[in-house]
């Protein structure tokens, strides 16, 4: 039996996520072990912590989004999610790139770009926030894990 978590998960939980998770068992208790594991995993970040992360992912964005010339080169960038400490002093920003290939070099150009993006943050935040964290940005591959597992099961 397999069961797409992310519909079932999301109802008890009421969080948003953004990857599906497939898990194959033959028992239902099993799934249901796993849930209430995952959950307690999502549930490690404060309401604050959430807020202050989207907030950074929708500035974060609009801001790459703008800059796509220099930094992108030619890929499309996506910010699928940034995680912020409990301390508030650095964010993980998580990026998707497609295509993937050299997404290694762009991920490089966008870390040497990360002061600029930074203070440019820290001026649209300005209000909101006390201090902008420190960004760390790491490569996303969920796509190409979906292109992969799509591929297995064909």
């Amino acid at each position: 039996m397999i069961i797409e978590f992310f519909s079932a998960c999301n109802l008890a939980s009421k969080v948003s996520f953004r990857r599906k998770i497939f898990f194959e068992s033959p028992e239902p208790a099993d799934f249901i072990y796993f849930c209430i594991k995952y959950n307690k995993e999502m549930e490690e970040y404060t309401t604050r912590q959430n807020k202050i992360g989207r907030l950074i992912q929708k500035e974060l964005s609009e801001l790459i989004r703008r800059d796509t010339n220099v930094l992108a080169k030619g890929r499309i960038l996506s910010l699928t999610t940034v995680r912020v400490t409990r301390d508030m002093s650095q964010a993980k920003c998580y990026l998707s790139i497609f295509p993937s290939e050299g997404a290694s070099a762009v991920l490089a150009d966008i870390k040497q770009h990360k002061g600029k993006l930074r203070g440019d943050l820290g001026n649209i935040v300005r209000f909101q926030l006390r201090h902008v964290p420190e960004l760390e940005f790491y490569l996303d591959d969920s796509l190409d894990y979906i292109e992969k597992i799509d591929k297995l099961l064909k």
